[in-house]
């Protein structure tokens, strides 16, 4: 009779470590389905490029917050869609501010980001739809701002 319950504690034991790992999975693929990500590339890796990059990344999101305030991801891409012309100005105006001469290319994107802190929200690593701005020369690099 031992046998049997212990066979059957340990069956709950991973009933329920099963549906926790599967439980967080349907989460971060919720997160990844409903989330528009942010990426600024920089011109280059310099200090002074990564501070202009954070920069854009400020006043991108001040100037921008009307276009986000959508229900579903879906409406905020077509909104972010129709507004990547405004999303360059707004970049644009801020490189120029900054004494820079780099032009800027803002674009709808699929990409992989890797696990992020932000204060207290941990985004898990995936693929996420994002906007995309590249500053300066187009270079390959992965991860988000």
């Amino acid at each position: 009779m031992k046998r049997i319950e212990y066979s059957m504690l340990i069956g709950i034991i991973i009933a329920v470590c099963v549906s926790s790992v599967t439980g967080f999975g349907a989460q971060c693929e919720e997160m990844r389905s409903n989330m528009l990500r942010l990426h600024i590339l920089a011109n280059s890796d310099s200090e002074d490029d990564q501070n202009l990059k954070y920069r854009v990344r400020d006043a991108v999101l001040v100037q921008s917050a009307a276009m986000t305030g959508t229900a579903s991801i879906t409406a905020a891409e077509k909104s972010i869609a129709g507004s990547l012309e405004e999303i360059e100005a707004i970049a644009q105006k801020e490189i120029l501010d900054a004494g820079y001469d780099y032009s800027v290319k803002a674009k709808l994107v699929n990409m992989y980001f890797s696990t992020r802190q932000y204060e207290e929200i941990t985004v898990p690593a995936g693929r996420y739809d994002a906007v995309r701005i590249i500053i300066g020369r187009e270079r390959e690099k992965t991860g988000g701002v």
